[in-house]
């Protein structure tokens, strides 16, 4: 535009200069004398009428373009889908707004010019709104800050705001439009109540293996392992870090559930390693995108780990004693039931004879005795493991 305005007057200067000399020369070369004078005040009168319908027809060329430009700007800005308004930013008034904020809202245009900004936000939270708003005060363009809105009925709704620096009737101003997002954030905190309401680690990645979602526990567990948490910095890219087998072997889970596949692993996790995880490793299809991600949901297991282990112990002691029973037992036991059939049949002068097998007798007696208290021994280890 400023080019433009600037070859306009350029030309008219130079069409006034040549307008000028040429005719000026022709005046003194062919009405020498005393007729000059008026000639020369025809010709000024001639180019001052020349320059009028000149400019006439340029203004009028270009108030038309402008009329139409903003008769454009007009209906799209009254028929734009979303809620637009424009406000003051020094005094938070609204100057303009669109159908779709009156029948977003339940404001009429006149209601709207006597509210201010702050008056569509929860009194809670006009605060720290309004030092949002001064610091975005002269920014050219702010995007993606999301909010909580009042209708006039009172209810509220989750917006998203996008704003831009504007003039409007001589003052400084800023255009905003709103996204309602009440869906979509009533969808996150469905999903944050969903990963927070169990102490299982849950995570997701999108296809690039950004981090996108997580539960409270599974920052707490990073944070626990490294020392980090989310928010703070920004969130990793499983691609971006540093390789080694572990994470070499966590990519490899993430491609392959990338494909399509189902996996279930144990890891080991805890600055340690003594905490063993169940994961599951899922992929996040859509019928019509395919695979969006992939998500992680990791069990803390060590103790049912520990309990298998202890239980297997315990049936390895049971085997041992269940063979002792069966072998070390009956042996001492088929001695001494032999020799006492022994004793029956054995007449009683034969007192050598009987002397001996009471010496067998004891003796069996005495191996029964160690094999039953082996047996209680295992059984109270396994009874204890």
């Amino acid at each position: 535009m400023q080019n433009r305005s600037f070859r306009a007057a350029l030309i008219y200067l130079v069409v006034g200069l040549l307008w000028t000399i040429i005719t000026n020369w022709l005046i003194n070369e062919l009405l020498p004398g005393k007729h000059s004078l008026l000639w020369f005040t025809i010709r000024s009168l001639t180019f001052v009428i020349l320059s009028t319908i000149g400019v006439y027809f340029v203004f009028k060329v270009h108030y038309r373009y402008y009329h139409s430009a903003e008769r454009k700007y007009e209906q799209l800005f009254q028929n734009y889908p979303q809620p637009m308004w424009i406000y003051d930013i020094d005094t938070y008034r609204f100057l303009k707004v669109n159908k779709a904020a009156i029948d977003t809202y339940g404001y009429n245009a006149s209601e709207f010019a006597k509210l201010r900004l702050l008056d569509l936000f929860p009194g809670s939270e006009a605060g720290i709104v309004q030092e949002k708003i001064e610091s975005i005060k002269h920014k050219e363009f702010t995007d993606g800050i999301i909010t909580r809105h009042l209708r006039k009925d009172g209810s509220s709704f989750f917006v998203r705001l996008t704003s831009f620096r504007t003039t409007f009737e001589g003052r400084m101003a800023r255009l905003v439009t709103v996204a309602d997002i009440s869906v979509q954030m009533e969808a996150e905190i469905k999903m944050a109540t969903l990963l927070n309401s169990s102490d299982d680690l849950i995570w997701l990645l999108n296809r690039s293996g950004k981090l996108v979602t997580w539960s409270h526990s599974f920052n707490q567990k990073y944070q626990d392992i490294t020392g980090n948490t989310f928010g703070a910095n920004p969130e990793p890219n499983l691609f971006d870090l540093p390789k080694n087998e572990t994470v070499v072997r966590w990519q490899d889970y993430f491609l392959r559930a990338m494909q399509g596949e189902h996996i279930k692993v144990e890891e080991t996790a805890g600055q340690k390693n003594t905490e063993t995880y169940e994961v599951i490793i899922e992929p996040i299809a859509h019928a019509d995108y395919g695979t969006l991600g992939v998500g992680f949901f990791a069990r803390d297991i060590t103790l049912r780990k520990q309990n298998e282990t202890d239980i297997l112990e315990k049936i390895t002691r049971l085997k041992e004693i269940s063979w002792v029973q069966s072998h070390e037992l009956r042996r001492p036991l088929a001695n001494i039931l032999g020799l006492v059939d022994l004793i029956r049949i054995t007449p009683s002068e034969r007192t050598e004879d009987l002397q001996q097998i009471i010496s067998q007798l004891e003796k069996s007696s005495e191996e029964l005795d160690q094999v039953v208290r082996l047996i209680v021994e295992k059984s109270s280890l396994a009874g204890g493991a």
